[in-house]
């Protein structure tokens, strides 16, 4: 709330995530951002990116530590820093606990 209103600062954790993250505040609520946070970040195809979200469902940790090497490669890979972004995908993995499908935020 402090956000919406201009009492604390928006901060994303790359700049190129701006345009995911700004409708929620710097803030991931959703898990179709998470999908489109792993394609720009992780370098993940729509695919890759589908299996991130599903194994988040499942709570799989072995698929997790898995896909977090991958995450963390494709960023390097791509010129993002890799302690950045092995930080974004703990905030991911802590994402999945709460998060959901956008079209059930409106049902």
């Amino acid at each position: 709330i402090d956000r919406k209103h201009g009492l604390k600062k928006i901060e994303y954790p790359f700049d190129t995530l701006e345009s995911v993250l700004e409708p929620t505040y710097g803030i991931i609520v959703y898990q179709e951002q998470v999908m489109q946070i792993v394609q720009i970040i992780g370098g993940f195809s729509l695919g890759g990116a589908d299996v991130v979200r599903r194994a988040m469902g499942k709570k799989d940790p072995e698929k997790m530590k898995k896909l977090k090497s991958e995450f963390a490669d494709g960023a390097e890979k791509q010129g993002y820093d890799r302690v950045k972004a092995e930080e974004l995908w703990e905030l991911i993995v802590k994402f999945a606990g709460y998060g959901f499908n956008k079209s059930h935020s409106a049902a």
